[in-house]
């Protein structure tokens, strides 16, 4: 790195410091691009120059033959003369050569070399884990990427530690590089991409321990083994069980370097009026207030000036507050009322502080205040309204009542209660603040009056703390977000347009430019200012965040210069403070950092101006295209390896021709650019493998049936360049499907392939594709049929992996930047749960389509077609990895999602795609009282598939209330659904599914618990009451608990409920919702008034109905959208007017079983129904299966098994479970 990358010099060592300067000094591996000597344990035996191997040979493709399913007995030919040369060569097995009339095979002795394209280039590092290597003195190969030198000796990796330095005292200098000299002729370019690193100081606060003080991550070699309540490690160096065995081409310190974890980088500048001196303090510009009342006075100009920021609109000034924490402040007569103890069995509470082993100290300086750009001086508390404003735009409408809106009772009018104390948290005990225009849906039971607010009204109360957030309430709105919902009568909880989605209340300035919330959301939208609020609130706190998701809009910036704050290396972001043109304050740690004077340049209208003006402060999402600092090496090639089964099973299913098929026709749109490779390899108890080189006139076959020691015969044209070979592809993919007919192997050696081409791949890195249609039975890595039948409730080792070797594997893909995508199309049990290994921690993913047969099951073979060809054209991103940075006070301490954590907030991720979703939880370490909001940034640095290394940033702002009725106000329902169920998934493996299930429940009871506390226990008798923004939080639990990942029906098959378990942890918030939760739409009811636009098409709309038996109708056309899969339902008084038009059919009874499409039919009603569904089929990156159900079907009951809110087997209806928890909580 440049020495503008240089770290702060600092009087106190850091452990971060220590653990970059005990890493050796960063080499390539002796070699590295070089054709080496493998060794007997890496690429296998190979004989000298001259001699022939006698194990394995070349041979012209042929089908094999019937009479020998173990492939035996075949005359040798001569294997093709290796170029590498090995010592020592281990004998092998007798060989196995197939002749073919109608293909060439190479003459013996032949040798031929393939062109240079070919060679994949030896990027990689290749040694021992963590441990680099001293290249040799005639390489001149770059180093990898991901690698930077360390600091220079005595630069520590974090700001001063002492607050109170005294003018002139030794400060961090600013970067050498000197940016004061203009910019080249065109310095950014901004552009707009079509359809579609990092690192944050550790703090000494104890992280909450997971699960009942399981402090793990939410992947761990051996979930079912007995844990002690520990705290979550944080150290970049994990624990054995968790580390890859194999080298790593990016390790831990050298992706900080990269990224710039410990280092400024080019985007810090220099100071342009001073060198090497202190850090000057903030200049006062002409908008800054001055401190109110209580505040403390200015500090001397020789050090930054701690004074509370002035607010943004909406954003008082928090005045003085009571002597008490908010957690011990009461109101008078409220001192007995406590909440009732957390449940025996569920999630831990979050919030609650542990520590991690071997982290920082807490910095000791004084934080800087969080400034704001030009607002106007906070309103005095005189002329704060009552508690809560009306909002300054509309909100949404509210769902239907199911009863009528009386006015208020007596009583409920102004002064019915004493005023809260000044500066105590309203909610802890007593009534709410009041709430204009709050009432109930519904009259509740028992005489609560339908009119009762939130809170009676009394007295005007001062704007405290965040109160006055409320201003904004944005897209929820006051009515909404306020509004108490009686679960119990309410009858109506989703609107007939949808869920709305909770957005945070920010000033107007901040909200147009926030992170879309199907990107970045958080389950609070009001966060919490401390760990007790939050732990009285009772809600889970955490992150979700869809980082590579297809874009309409996505601003691109090349630069040569990309600002980053100099201590938490945060990203500019439309979220910081600009003290003035020169600089800006972090809105993550608070430190004002120099701009550079490039940066006030405007690349859109190529004039220097307005730094505000500038793309990264105008968009939360934003990518770079980053500069020759960010990578020490050329970035690598797109490499696909496919691994496809060819045993007994295979072939009969029938799927190597749809294979062949879909990806012939998809070839050319293969992510990539002309350095594309691509490579085949089959198995069933032996391995085949196919040398594509250029020069060859037909592709040629090796059988090495050696599992044991499996090696590579010609590697150099295993993997062959796409376009120089692709002829000799296009001919292998039509062979393929006839090639193995007959074939009456029943073995499956899917470990045994792993393995070679983990090791065919090892330098180049890239995405392994694999085919697998059974449960593996050969070579390394077999397993036994472990199906036991129904298991829920009791030991769960039959959900969680068999063996290790699978794991250990994966964990030395990833070490190698190589991802496994898995397929699976097995009939019967085949061990998901072992082998989904391979792809959760090598960031992969796992399809899987249960009884696929090709002329059995045609619906299945469509969504194979769809979800495989998208599968194949999708944006990539390679050796990727992701840092998720917050504002100091908050700490992640658990991550769910596929890939392997290499520190406390970086991910490690081979390959990235855009349908990879991930959550965080996090806790409150200390007090938020440095701003009005708090902001999270997610850092995305890959290699795009032609070759470009990108940082795609994603900055989400949220604000900081001392208010639990705000917490509950802008609580995310959707989102806390989606990390619950996450947790869940954890919960089932480290204990039982029972637990999972307890847990779940207990979630939402203490969430509902909590918030009914803050109402009149007088007013709260025969009500089960829940603020608006949580009313769909039991019928989602229900949902859970009525799903084939957490039911406890004895017919579900394990490798049904593993992968639905799969599906709960990568899948993004929007598609994991209706996986839990599916939508019903009445498609007889097809209106025009709020059409759905779909580029210029105008797609007519349909109603969102309960899952209630009570919505179906059986004059009607009902289509339930469960995600994956589509049922149309055919009520039997359907008109024959409707079953002419829809399906061509005179009458109900006309209309055939298993109907798997809709006839096109050129009427009005048959063109709106298609278009509805296509459109709805459309708007998902993933195939769905379709199928036309008469009411009188035996199927029928595919389609009310998704009735959730019905009472079902061994399930409880939804009002049902309403009692059941209103019943706990008497309890």
């Amino acid at each position: 790195m440049a020495d503008g990358n240089q770290a702060y010099p600092t009087n106190q060592p850091h452990q971060e410091m220590q653990r970059q300067n005990e890493q050796p000094p960063l080499f390539l591996p002796q070699g590295v691009g070089q054709n080496k000597a493998p060794t007997p344990a890496s690429n296998g035996p190979f004989q000298p120059s001259g001699a022939f191997h006698t194990g394995a040979h070349w041979r012209p493709l042929t089908a094999l033959p019937q009479s020998s399913p173990n492939m035996n007995g075949f005359p040798a030919q001569h294997l093709q003369q290796s170029r590498m040369p090995i010592t020592n060569p281990a004998p092998q097995p007798p060989p196995h050569v197939y002749q073919t009339p109608n293909l060439q095979q190479r003459p013996p002795g032949q040798v031929s070399y393939p062109p240079p394209s070919v060679q994949p280039a030896g990027s990689f590092m290749n040694g021992p884990g963590n441990t680099n290597i001293r290249p040799s003195a005639t390489s001149n190969f770059p180093p990898s990427v991901g690698f930077a030198p360390p600091p220079r000796a005595g630069y520590g990796m974090a700001p001063p530690q002492s607050g109170n330095q005294a003018v002139g005292s030794p400060q961090p200098p600013p970067p050498s590089q000197s940016l004061g000299q203009p910019p080249s002729s065109l310095p950014y370019s901004v552009g707009v991409q079509g359809s579609a690193g990092d690192g944050q100081q550790s703090r000494p606060n104890e992280l909450p321990m997971p699960f009942h003080g399981q402090g793990q991550y939410s992947h761990q070699v051996n979930p079912l083994q007995q844990r002690t309540p520990i705290t979550t490690p944080t150290n970049s160096e994990p624990s054995s069980e968790r580390s890859s065995r194999g080298p790593s081409p990016v390790s831990g310190s050298t992706i900080d370097a990269l990224e710039g974890q410990f280092s400024p980088g080019h985007g810090v500048a220099k100071s342009p009026t001073s060198s090497q001196g202190p850090r000057m303090p903030p200049v006062a510009t002409g908008t800054f207030s001055p401190p109110l009342q209580g505040h403390l006075p200015a500090q001397s100009m020789g050090q930054p000036v701690f004074l509370p920021p002035p607010p943004r609109p909406g954003f008082p000034l928090i005045p003085p507050q009571s002597a008490l924490p908010p957690s011990q402040q009461q109101l008078p007569g409220q001192l007995g009322q406590r909440l009732p103890p957390p449940p025996t069995s569920g999630f831990s509470p979050m919030g609650q502080p542990s520590g991690p082993p071997g982290a920082q100290p807490r910095f000791s300086h004084p934080p800087l205040p969080s400034t704001a750009r030009g607002f106007p001086p906070p309103p005095s508390s005189s002329t704060v309204p009552n508690a809560f404003p009306p909002p300054s735009v509309p909100p949404f409408a509210p769902p239907p009542s199911s009863g009528s809106v009386s006015p208020p009772m007596a009583g409920a009018g102004t002064g019915s209660l004493p005023p809260p104390l000044r500066g105590s948290m309203p909610g802890t005990q007593p009534p709410l603040p009041p709430l204009p225009g709050s009432q109930y849906s519904s009259m509740p039971p028992a005489g609560l009056p339908p009119s009762y607010q939130y809170g009676q009204p009394g007295p005007q109360q001062p704007g405290v703390g965040m109160n006055a957030v409320t201003q904004n309430l944005g897209a929820m709105g006051i009515q909404e977000s306020q509004r108490v919902v009686n679960l119990l009568t309410e009858r109506q909880l989703i609107p007939p347009e949808g869920i709305e989605t909770a957005k945070p209340v920010l000033p107007n300035d901040l909200k147009k430019v926030n992170c879309n919330p199907d990107v970045f959301r958080c389950t609070l939208n009001a966060l919490p200012q401390n760990s007790a609020l939050l732990s009285k609130a009772r809600l889970p706190l955490g992150i979700l965040i869809h980082p590579f998701r297809d874009l309409s809009q996505l601003p691109v910036i090349q630069s040569s210069v990309i600002v980053r704050c100099r201590s938490c290396r945060t990203y500019i972001n439309p979220f910081v403070v600009f003290v003035d043109q020169r600089r800006w304050k972090c809105n993550l740690c608070f430190r004002v950092n120099d701009l550079p004077d490039e940066f006030s340049f405007d690349p859109v209208t190529k004039t220097y101006g307005d730094p505000q003006r500038r793309p990264e402060v105008k968009s939360a999402t934003i990518e770079f295209i980053a500069p020759s600092e960010y990578m020490l090496r050329p970035p690598q090639p797109a490499v696909y390896l496919y691994l496809l089964d060819v045993s007994f099973n295979a072939v009969e299913t029938g799927y190597l021709s749809q294979f062949s098929q879909i990806l012939l026709d998809e070839l050319d749109k293969l992510p990539g650019d002309a350095r594309t490779s691509i490579g085949f390899l089959c198995y069933d108890s032996s391995l085949y493998f196919f040398n594509l080189a250029e020069n060859l006139s037909q592709p040629q076959m090796l059988c090495v049936p050696d599992l044991e020691d499996a090696f590579l015969p010609c590697p150099d044209n295993l993997l062959v360049n796409l376009h120089e070979s692709k002829e000799l592809i296009v001919d292998l993919l039509n062979q393929l499907p006839n090639l193995f007919q007959g074939n009456l192997e029943t073995g499956s050696a899917l470990g045994a392939a792993l393995q070679a081409a983990h090791k065919l791949m090892s330098l180049t890195g890239g995405r392994i594709t694999v085919m697998q249609t059974c449960l593996p039975t050969a070579g390394p890595g077999a397993l036994q049929n472990r199906d036991a039948g129904n298991i829920a409730g009791k030991n769960t080792s039959i959900i969680g992996p068999a063996t290790d070797f699978y794991k250990k594997l994966s964990l030395d893909c990833s070490a190698q930047q190589i991802a496994v995508d898995l397929f699976m199309l097995n009939g019967q049990y085949a061990d998901i749960a072992t082998l989904s290994c391979i792809s959760k921690y090598s960031a992969g993913s796992v399809y899987y389509y249960p009884s696929f047969h090709t002329v059995k099951n045609p619906g299945l073979v469509d969504k194979f077609d769809t979800d495989l060809r998208r599968y194949l054209t999708r944006k990539i991103g390679f050796e990727s990895v992701m840092r998720i940075r917050c504002t100091r006070g908050l700490s992640i301490h658990t991550f769910h999602g596929n890939f392997f954590v290499r520190s406390t907030d970086l991910l490690s991720l081979p390959n990235i795609n855009p349908d990879a979703g991930f959550g965080m939880q996090m806790s409150i370490e200390d007090n938020l009282v440095d701003s009005s909001t708090v902001s999270f940034q997610a850092a995305l640095l890959y290699t795009s598939s032609k070759g470009e290394r990108r940082i795609r940033v994603h900055t989400l702002c949220v604000p900081v209330t001392n208010q639990i009725s705000e917490v509950f106000a802008g609580a995310d329902q959707q989102a806390i659904i989606a990390l619950l169920a996450k947790m869940a998934v954890d919960k089932s493996l480290n204990s039982s599914i029972t637990d999972a299930r307890d847990a779940m429940m207990n979630a939402s009871l203490d969430a509902l618990v909590s918030f009914s506390q803050q109402i009149p226990a007088s007013q709260r008798v025969g009500a089960f009451l829940a603020p608006y923004s949580l009313r769909l939080v039991p019928v989602f639990i229900l949902a859970m608990l009525k799903h084939v990942a957490f039911n406890l029906s004895g017919n579900t098959k394990i490798d049904d409920r593993v992968f639905a378990m799969q599906q709960c942890k990568v899948l993004p918030v929007s598609y994991l919702l209706q996986y839990l939760h599916p939508h019903l739409y009445p498609l007889h009811r097809l209106s025009d008034e709020k059409p759905i636009k779909c580029g210029k098409e105008e797609i007519p709309s349909a109603p969102l109905l309960q899952l209630s038996s009570a919505n179906i109708d059986r004059t009607g056309l009902f289509l339930m959208d469960a995600g994956e899969a589509m049922y149309l339902l055919v009520g039997s008084g359907i008109g024959d007017q409707m079953c002419q038009d829809v399906f061509g059919k005179p009458n109900f009874m006309s209309v055939p079983e298993g109907m798997m499409d809709l006839p096109e039919l050129e009427n009005p009603t048959s063109e709106r129904i298609r278009n509805f569904v296509n459109y709805l089929m459309d708007s998902r990156p993933y195939g769905v299966t379709f199928l036309v159900i008469r009411d009188d079907s035996k199927h029928r009951q595919l389609f009310f098994q998704h009735m959730l809110e019905d009472r079902a087997e061994n399930s409880m209806s939804y009002y049902e479970f309403l009692q059941f928890l209103q019943g706990k909580t008497k309890v």
